[in-house]
Order: C-alpha cells, then structure tokens, then sequence
C-alpha cells in the first residue's frame, strides 16, 4: 500500500527533469550553435570575397598609366649659371 502511494506522489511531483527532456535541451541548443555558426562563417567568407574584390579594383586603378591631355612645358635650370 506505502508503494503505491508513493508512486502516485512521483507521477504528481512535476518538479523533475528527465534525462529525455535535457536530451531535448540540449539537442536544441547544438542545433541553434549550429546555425549561428554557419551564418557568421557565411558573413566572413562574404566579407572576405569583397574586400578581394576592392583590393583588385583597387590595384588595377593604381597601377593605370598616366596620360597626358595637352601640352608639356617644361623649364630647364643648369648648375653653375647664375643670372
């Protein structure tokens, strides 16, 4: 009788947590560790195509040849020569 009675109080006592239940939690928390790492690679292999993208643009503009529009002038001075 004392047995039975105790059952009935474990299956009311709500309190407990189940190995189930934290296998749960803790299978959620590695599934959303998960996506939030998969996003923040995917944002840093982003960025880091971009700024590839800008260093080469940036490269071929400063390594462009200069080009002249108009006339050259020049004056020359020698050494030695003085008024």
């Amino acid at each position: 009788m004392k047995e039975q009675e105790q059952r009935k109080s474990l299956r009311k006592d709500k309190r407990g947590f189940t190995g189930l239940e934290a296998a749960i939690v803790l299978t959620a928390f590695v599934v959303v560790a998960a996506v939030f790492s998969y996003v923040v690679l995917n944002a840093g292999f982003f960025t880091t195509q971009k700024s590839k993208e800008v260093i080469h643009t940036s490269v071929e503009q400063a390594t462009s040849s200069a080009e002249l529009a108009g006339n050259v002038i020049g004056h020359g001075w020698q050494y030695g020569l003085c008024g």
